[in-house]
Order: C-alpha cells, then sequence, then structure tokens
C-alpha cells in the first residue's frame, strides 16, 4: 500500500510527538520523525512501531533553519508538519524548502489545542 508520506519537524516535542503518535495511531501513513538532535528523536521510533508494526517510522536530523528543497527531496514526502519551537523565532527556510521541494506544508501553530487539525487535513481521501 502506499501511504502518504508525514515529515514531523519537532518530533521529538509535545506536538510533535502527539502528531506522531496519532498518525500512528490511524495506521494510514509513513512518518518520519525530524528534530536538530537524533537521540531525542530515536525513544519515539520504537513506540510507533508497537502502535503499528507494519508502519513506516524513521528518524532524521533536520533543522528548520537549514533545510534544503533537496533534503525534503531526498526524503520523498508529501507533507511537512512543522512543530517545531520556539515559535516566535520562526523563519520561512522551512517553508520555502517544503514549496521548493513541491511538498505541501503545515505548521503546527500555538492557537491550535492539539495536532488534531493536522490529522483532519491529513485524511486520505475516498476516490469519486
Amino acid at each position: 500500500m502506499n501511504r502518504p508520506h508525514v515529515v514531523i519537524v519537532g518530533a521529538s516535542g509535545v506536538f510533535g510527538s502527539r502528531l506522531a503518535r496519532l498518525l500512528a495511531g490511524r495506521q494510514a501513513y509513513q512518518v518520519t520523525l525530524a528534530g536538530r538532535t537524533l537521540g531525542k528523536i530515536l525513544p519515539l521510533q520504537p513506540e510507533l512501531t508497537k502502535t503499528h508494526l507494519d508502519g513506516k517510522y524513521e528518524s532524521v536530523v533536520l533543522n528548520r533553519d537549514l533545510v534544503q528543497p533537496q533534503d525534503l527531496r531526498l526524503l520523498c514526502c508529501h507533507v511537512v508538519v512543522d512543530c517545531s519551537g520556539p515559535f516566535q523565532t520562526r523563519g520561512t527556510n522551512l517553508i520555502e524548502a517544503a514549496i521548493g521541494a513541491h511538498c505541501h506544508w503545515i505548521w503546527r501553530t500555538p492557537e491550535l489545542s492539539s495536532p488534531r487539525l493536522a490529522v483532519l487535513i491529513l485524511r486520505p481521501r475516498r476516490p469519486a
């Protein structure tokens, strides 16, 4: 089955890890956990695998301020969800990289109370 590939930047944080768990529970996505420090995101990977044994969960080092379009192209992702903080210092680099890589970009804004909106947006569409 060809599952939509979602990269969660800031996957070791509160919102990023919650979104990863929600997507794993849906059993419909390939999820890549991304962050600045591999040691912080690796512990989440086995937890997700236990949730969905057939799921594909990877971890990569990715800094939202340094990422380039080719980095996202190499991941072959469909969607990039930015859950990284601090929110007040956010630049546009990750947005520009996602646009350059021709993938969708979702920002987990401080105004959202949970990452459930991203799950609704990422819900697979049924053919008409």
